[in-house]
């Protein structure tokens, strides 16, 4: 296909609602073509439709009439539909569209809106006005967009962008962040902003130097702005942290962003000079309260969920709600705590292997460089063959054995988890046997570690997010009060062990004494907190006492 030049009519963020719109229809089905057309007549706006069955003949079209809007119609497949919407958005990229869709169909509308359509009709499409109030809201939202992009080429144009990773820096941000905010309290429409940090960042410069480090963050951020929409503002905030403006993004459209940024990165590898390099991230998004005069609060508290984010175990996303941390979870049907929480999700990614011909002097000091208590041992194809943890070491040492013997000798063999294993399969698991860590594989090929702190710390917040409706009265009161101290503390002593010179082993044994007792008790709340459970009333008090009884007598130990 050769360049064509759209012709398009003049257009800015405020619409001229009196005038007639022309209208091209991209549609191959006679009747929903007559049904568009009888509600855009019905509207009385002496509107101008012009329908066309073949998205190139209407490319060409597009070059030689002026058109407000294209509506792109939902006969053919969703490939062939998504096809004609990034064809349609190449050749003609000031021109909005629109899409027809059936109900039920909204993974494809959200690809649509991705590849570039700025709204959706369901049909049967009314015979009334509110056709037309959608197509104006789309012209709008694309003038919008397009004095986004050039307010964004006229920024960098000025050297507003950061050197390294050639986003917008701090100053370009604050900047735009002001100006989004005017939009939104002008359009009454939601702002978001999502933090990100990057997870280890400080040992892969410990690890790899400063150069590499440059190289991870450029390549974070290419696939940042991959992950984004065209409307998303990526900036780089400082150091390893970023910030993304998400227009007319409310708290779950923010949410469903970050999971698919937080997804793209942990899945993905960067390239660096000392090889292919696998990073995760941190998240925290909020938005922005309606009538705010400042995006401040709107990060704070998105910060505050990165920091709560990195709490949990990093590799994950917090979402800051107007009150609270917010729960996907409650915004719809009833979904059990954590079921959508893989071993992928909360796991600490690997910064290390060590081959299993390794000498354990070697292996010793690259754990003491890079701070890792323990290390997957691998052979040579890079398939995992144990874990080899600093106990093992000491203990082969003080029973005599050498410095050069091969790791192959010592390192223990270890429980295995696929990364899409469910959150509650690896609970299960590690409530029936008294192991400490497990190793998440992709493949065969080890990808990162899960202990029991980052389970409890998982846990911990999921179920301080239990609402009223969900959990019997007696239940909150006592049984769940006591389980969120006491999870907390377990959790503590894993993630901050004391540093005493108390007997290790008898610490870690009543460690796992108490995580045993303390994973009973909460599987025992877990299932309190079904809505099936909730309607038997009988049940409930008799599992209530019991889960009071355990946490008291825990706390007795």
């Amino acid at each position: 296909m050769g360049k064509i030049t759209c012709k398009t009519s003049q257009r800015a963020e405020e619409v001229d609602e009196q005038r007639p719109l022309r209208i091209l229809l991209i549609e191959t089905n006679e009747e929903d073509n007559q049904q568009f057309r009888a509600a855009v007549a019905s509207c009385q706006m002496n509107d101008f439709v012009v329908t066309n069955n073949n998205t190139h003949e209407a490319i060409v079209l597009a070059g030689q009439v002026e058109f407000d809007i294209v509506v792109v119609g939902s006969s053919h497949s969703a490939a062939s539909i998504l096809d004609s919407v990034s064809q349609f958005r190449e050749a003609c990229p000031s021109i909005p569209q629109i899409i027809l869709t059936e109900a039920g169909n909204e993974q494809t509308v959200q690809a649509l809106i991705d590849a570039g359509a700025q709204d959706y009709l369901v049909k049967p499409i009314a015979n009334d006005c509110s056709i037309r109030q959608r197509i104006l809201y789309a012209i709008a939202r694309h003038a919008m967009s397009i004095a986004d992009r050039i307010a964004i080429q006229q920024l960098q144009a000025t050297s507003q962008v950061d050197g390294l990773t050639k986003l917008l820096n701090r100053t370009a941000f604050n900047r735009e962040s002001e100006r989004q905010m005017a939009i939104a309290n002008r359009n009454g429409t939601s702002l978001s902003v999502g933090m990100i940090d990057v997870d280890f960042f400080k040992t892969i410069n410990d690890k790899y130097g400063h150069m590499v480090g440059d190289q991870v963050l450029v390549g974070l951020s290419a696939l940042l702005t991959q992950s984004s929409r065209v409307s998303d503002i990526p900036c780089r905030f400082g150091g390893e942290e970023f910030c993304v403006i998400l227009p007319d993004t409310d708290d779950e459209q923010a949410f469903g962003w970050a999971s698919r940024v937080c997804r793209t990165i942990r899945e993905s590898k960067i390239d660096t000079k000392h090889g292919p390099i696998s990073v995760t991230v941190s998240i925290g998004t909020a938005t922005l309260a309606k009538g705010a005069t400042s995006i401040d609060d709107a990060l704070d508290k998105a910060d505050a969920g990165c920091i709560e984010a990195k709490g949990r175990g990093r590799n994950q996303v917090v979402v800051v709600s107007s009150n609270n941390f917010f729960d996907p979870s409650k915004s719809g049907k009833h979904v059990p705590l954590l079921e959508h929480v893989r071993a992928s999700d909360f796991m600490s990614a690997i910064l290390l292997t060590a081959h299993e011909s390794t000498s354990i002097t070697k292996a010793a000091r690259l754990m003491i460089d890079c701070r890792c208590e323990v290390v997957p041992v691998v052979t040579s194809s890079g398939t995992l063959s144990g874990l080899l943890s600093n106990e093992e070491i000491v203990s082969h040492i003080l029973r005599g054995g050498r410095w050069d013997d091969a790791i192959e000798l010592i390192a223990g063999q270890t429980v295995t988890f696929p990364e899409n294993t469910p959150f509650s399969q690896i609970w299960g698991l590690f409530q029936r046997l008294p192991i400490r860590r497990a190793v998440v594989t992709r493949g065969d090929q080890p990808v990162g570690i899960i202990n029991r702190g980052q389970l409890l710390s998982r846990l911990a917040p999921s179920l301080e997010m239990i609402e009223t409706p969900s959990v019997a009265c007696d239940v909150q009161t006592e049984s769940l009060r006591l389980l969120f101290d006491e999870v907390k503390r377990t959790a503590d002593r894993y993630l901050h062990p004391n540093s005493d010179g108390a007997n290790i082993a008898e610490q870690d044994f009543s460690i796992v004494v108490a995580a045993s007792q303390l994973q009973e008790l909460a599987s025992q709340l877990l299932e309190l907190s079904s809505p099936t459970q909730n309607r038997r009333s009988l049940e409930q008090n008799r599992r209530s006492k019991l889960a009071t009884s355990s946490a008291s007598a825990l706390l007795n130990l």
